[in-house]
């Protein structure tokens, strides 16, 4: 029984230590490692990508590309990377797919494109101009670490691997994102780009298919 009555809580494990930010035990301090000096997107771009073989096909989709600079001593290996993401993709005014709330954004359904040993997403697809007899030719551009403090990575919104038929059109791509650095060690988001937006339309037109670029904001960075 505790003689002041109960003055600190009646739980021994409950979790008063995270407001002051040491271990379970009190012993230690949990401090974030992962310490981001600045990240921006740097490039918010919508590509789109025609071919005539028969049939009109384009590919159409937004290349993103992110710059994360840390401070030292922090390394890669502090940090994780997350994406999320909501909106909606229509085609002929009927809603095919759609994300109401914030959903994973990574493979797998995992939002982690960075666990702090390798990358699990973040590739830039770059196409090499198609001709008549062939389909465009996709590079993938990989993130990379230059440094233990700075990387280089991208995501390429709307891009799928089927591409869009003239049958398909209109379609209305409209997609809010959110990417985050985590502390690996305590989960802590240490930097965020919020509400940065890849939104498109494209609808048949006398002279082929006009694309029009609705929204590719490089949204709001937030260092907490």
């Amino acid at each position: 029984m505790d003689p002041l009555g109960f003055i600190d809580g009646s739980s021994l494990y409950r979790a008063y230590f995270v407001p002051g930010g040491v271990d379970p035990e009190g012993l230690k301090a949990c401090v974030s490692k992962c310490d981001v000096n600045s990240f921006l997107i740097v490039r918010n771009e919508l590509v789109s990508v025609h071919i005539h073989n028969r049939v009109n096909y384009y590919w159409i989709w937004h290349n993103i590309t992110f710059a994360l600079e840390l401070n030292a001593p922090s390394t890669k290996a502090d940090c994780v990377i997350k994406n999320y993401r909501f909106g909606t993709i229509s085609t002929k005014g009927k809603v095919q797919h759609t994300d109401p709330k914030w959903t994973n954004d990574g493979p797998g359904d995992d939002p982690t494109w960075w666990d702090g040993a390798a990358w699990r997403a973040a590739v830039l697809y770059v196409p090499i101009k198609p001709t008549p007899a062939r389909p465009p030719v996709f590079t993938q551009v990989k993130p990379k670490w230059f440094t233990p403090q700075d990387a280089t990575f991208y995501d390429s919104p709307g891009r799928t691997t089927r591409p869009l038929r003239l049958a398909d059109l209109p379609v209305a791509y409209t997609y809010t994102f959110k990417t985050e650095v985590e502390d690996k060690a305590t989960g802590a988001v240490v930097a965020s780009i919020n509400n940065w937006t890849a939104q498109w339309t494209a609808k048949k037109v006398a002279a082929g298919v006009q694309v029009t670029n609705v929204g590719n904001s490089t949204g709001t960075p937030s260092h907490p």
